[in-house]
């Protein structure tokens, strides 16, 4: 078992918050260069590349193209337009990669429309993350999310200040302008704790085996479990902000937490895979904040005999998690804790599969990707 200590570092000074338009040009996709890398670009009437026009996440690349060919049927747009980036369907995605540029709508005519990039389809019914976003923002403005083609009469872009660009960190005008949007009410309330949970996802995805045993010990202990998907992102933020200790599942609320966070709380992170991914312990570095504990107390990680990587099940060491926790100074060593049985850990360690599935160790695990592989070449 380990832990690791975060605490907030300066914020990236290298990228200065410009604004570039209006201009009048073109929003054009071309081909793919292979899954995560597309020609995309938006061009003026010369077909020159405008600045910040360009993605840069895991999830997609663009790159502009030095041959534009503009396609016949050019749908023509002619309210201003500001290009706020690429859009994906998960919670925490969008998070990191939607929202550093809109920033510059505090500095845009009132009927700015944003236009999204999509890594793939443009059926906003694929992205029910996104309004509730803006809304918590405090934006309405209307929104495009497309691959094009348009053309702008009048087209803003503006610099990326924060997400998956700079591996999860944020310029200090980006949290000022963050800071704006979910200024502090109130003071951290003293004695209130809040367990972040993932369980009511279900046991089809990531999670750590027993989640609801651990949320009845945290409850003896005077924690509030709080699901955040059952609440309003702005309901979130005001949970958050409160509470003096913060126990976290790993899941994507951090991607919000590390936004608003706030000095002088107690905050630990119980993790599920071995390692916090990148992304998410660099958007925790970035902002000065609170310290906050990684605990690593798992056992055992298995997997469901399906491709995906992000949905393995951990077994976690409750022993040696009581322990962190106690040397932590976020529950009282009196209060009774105990650990739940072997049934109890291989019952919901299976509860997502069926009963003819197996759940798969690492090296199984290795082997039936090894067998996925073999099979497509084959094929």
């Amino acid at each position: 078992m380990t832990t690791t200590a975060i605490t907030g570092e300066p914020f990236i000074t290298t990228t200065p918050p410009e604004i570039s338009g209006p201009h009048s040009g073109f929003y054009l996709s071309g081909d793919d260069i292979n899954r995560n890398h597309r020609r995309f670009g938006l061009y003026d009437k010369q077909l020159n590349a405008l600045p910040n026009s360009d993605v840069i996440s895991a999830q997609l690349m663009t790159t502009s193209q030095a041959q534009v060919d503009v396609p016949t049927d050019v749908k023509t747009i002619s309210d201003p337009v500001l290009f706020a980036g690429l859009i994906t369907e998960q919670f925490g995605h969008i998070l990191l990669n939607s929202i550093g540029r809109l920033w510059a709508l505090s500095n845009l005519p009132e009927n700015t429309r944003i236009v999204f990039l999509p890594k793939r389809k443009s059926n906003r019914k694929l992205y029910p993350h996104i309004q509730p976003i803006l809304d918590a923002f405090g934006i309405k403005n209307e929104f495009i999310i497309s691959k094009g083609p348009f053309f702008f009469e009048e087209i803003y872009t503006s610099a990326d200040l924060f997400g998956e660009r700079f591996s999860g960190y944020g310029t200090k005008h980006f949290f000022e302008w963050i800071d704006q949007k979910f200024p502090t009410k109130g003071p951290v309330i003293k004695g209130r704790k809040i367990y972040v949970t993932r369980s009511n996802f279900g046991p089809k995805y990531g999670r750590f085996a027993c989640e609801e045993h651990l949320e009845k010990l945290l409850q003896a202990q005077g924690y509030e479990v709080f699901a955040p998907e059952q609440h309003s992102i702005t309901k979130q933020v005001q949970t958050f902000q409160s509470a003096e200790k913060l126990i976290f599942a790993e899941s994507s609320s951090l991607h919000l937490y590390s936004l608003i966070c706030r000095r002088f709380q107690q905050v630990a992170i119980i993790n599920r895979r071995e390692k916090l991914p990148d992304l998410i312990s660099n958007q925790l570095y970035s902002r000065p904040g609170p310290r906050i504990s990684i605990i690593n107390s798992i056992s055992d990680i298995y997997w469901p005999p399906i491709r995906s990587d992000h949905l393995s099940v951990s077994l976690l060491d409750f022993n040696a998690l009581q322990e962190r926790l106690v040397a932590e100074a976020l529950i009282d060593p009196k209060i009774a804790w105990a650990s739940p049985s072997h049934e109890e850990q291989e019952q919901s360690l299976r509860a997502g599969v069926l009963p003819d599935q197996k759940m798969l160790t690492a090296d199984e695990r290795s082997e039936f990707l090894a067998e996925i592989r073999r099979n497509r070449k084959k094929a």
